[in-house]
């Protein structure tokens, strides 16, 4: 079993950033941290890898610093931070502590929060606050949000029109949909009026206008459209080899190629893959991703020519993968890589699990758990690995304090022996 009190301070920063519940059990078994500049860093600024997917970690740092001793006296310094927080996940994961610390007893955590849906950071992305009301003081708390976002309404901020259903739909997943509508119907008050009448628009127009146009998606190509670039990356890469002007700039280069994988080709063009050395990474990227699909000698020998740990090379392993590639795709996967890169690499391991499930992955999938700056891709290891029968017993223990909801939630409800 894992000494989860011996975590080296350099780890427990990372596992603090990443999210894994090692950073908890630390303190857990500890009462403090190596680093509490470090967690008060990660109380202010959202860490998550994209906090559209992932939320916050508003009730896991709660634990982490109750379980350090701190909770208490930090709790007046993070409803200080929040009215300076200068993102919308910043700001999001403030309220949240800011409702753990009101369900601790503190007085003055309403009001902070009251604050916040007064003055939110960007009302397109999150009404800070809202959520949090609501949770605390139900119905009183959803009056008290309609007051604040139909004061902004009446003073002419549309802004507010475009986040309306994400805190509405939050507020009826609280309450339920029956009790928000009965507090709609019983606002007296012109600022809670607007709101009923501009939530009564939008909830309308799905029904009531057909004439909608339909969600933008990625036009197809046309024939015509898909030979002229073609022709310009072919060019492209032509001028290069010849030592002569690009005519397409890195930029419009790597939407070209981006925009040909809309229609996957069936086979390698092998003027193309001279792009495979460009300077720009996004050039190298998409031409990766263009060919992800194709089975060709050329791409498997590109691939373990290396470095076939990179997402841009891995890519091609997809669909030129043989027996006793694993091994060497394993030996070749660095642990330190740019967060984006690290998250393509997840992916494409998974890609990898997937496509090709008779070949032990189990290794590659510890990495994912471990690495994937995504807590989705960390959910996604560790079901791979309980399904496949190849997650350790500690792995299993520490996802259970895992920061993402959903990660501990899959850990508890696994037998462990």
């Amino acid at each position: 079993m894992i000494d989860w009190a011996t975590l080296p301070p350099e780890r427990f920063r990372r596992a603090l950033s990443s999210g894994h519940g090692r950073a908890l059990l630390h303190a857990r078994r500890l009462g403090r941290v190596p680093d509490e500049g470090a967690l008060w860093s990660a109380c202010l600024h959202c860490q998550t890898h994209d906090w559209t997917l992932e939320g916050h970690r508003a009730p896991w740092l709660w634990q982490v610093l109750t379980e350090a001793g701190l909770a208490r006296a930090w709790s007046d310094r993070l409803l200080a931070a929040l009215p300076e927080a200068t993102s919308a996940p910043d700001a999001d994961q403030l309220a949240g502590l800011a409702l753990c610390i009101a369900r601790s007893g503190h007085t003055a955590a309403v009001a902070a929060l009251e604050a916040a849906v007064a003055r939110p950071v960007d009302p397109t992305d999150a009404l800070p606050g809202a959520r949090e009301l609501v949770a605390l003081q139900g119905a009183a708390g959803l009056r008290t949000v309609l007051r604040a976002v139909g004061a902004a309404l009446l003073a002419g901020d549309d802004l507010h029109l475009l986040g309306l259903g994400t805190w509405m739909m939050a507020a009826e997943d609280i309450l339920g949909p029956r009790v928000v509508a009965e507090v709609l119907e019983a606002a007296d008050d012109p600022a809670s009026r607007a709101v009923r009448a501009a939530w009564a628009d939008d909830t309308a127009l799905p029904d009531d206008d057909d004439d909608l146009p339909p969600a933008r998606s990625p036009q197809p190509l046309t024939p015509r459209e898909h030979e002229d670039l073609w022709s310009q990356v072919r060019a492209c890469a032509l001028a290069r080899v010849a030592g002569r002007r690009v005519p397409l700039d890195d930029d419009h280069l790597a939407r070209a190629l981006a925009r040909l994988a809309r229609h996957a080709p069936g086979r390698v063009d092998p003027i193309l893959l001279t792009l495979d050395t460009h300077d720009s990474p996004a050039v190298r990227r998409q031409l990766s991703r263009l060919y992800t699909g194709v089975r060709d000698p050329l791409l498997r020998a590109l691939a373990l020519q290396g470095p076939l740990g990179h997402p841009d090379r891995l890519r091609w392993m997809i669909a030129n993968h043989a027996p006793g590639d694993a091994a060497q795709i394993r030996a070749a996967i660095v642990p330190r890589l740019p967060a984006d890169d690290t998250h393509d690499q997840c992916d494409v391991l998974l890609r990898l699990h997937e496509a090709h499930a008779d070949t032990d992955w189990s290794a590659h999938l510890l990495h994912v758990y471990d690495r994937a700056p995504s807590s989705l891709h960390r959910e996604d290891a560790l079901v791979r690995l309980i399904d496949d029968e190849t997650a350790p017993t500690w792995l299993v223990t520490e996802a259970c304090w895992d920061a993402h909801p959903d990660v501990a939630a899959v850990a508890r409800e696994t037998p462990q022996s």
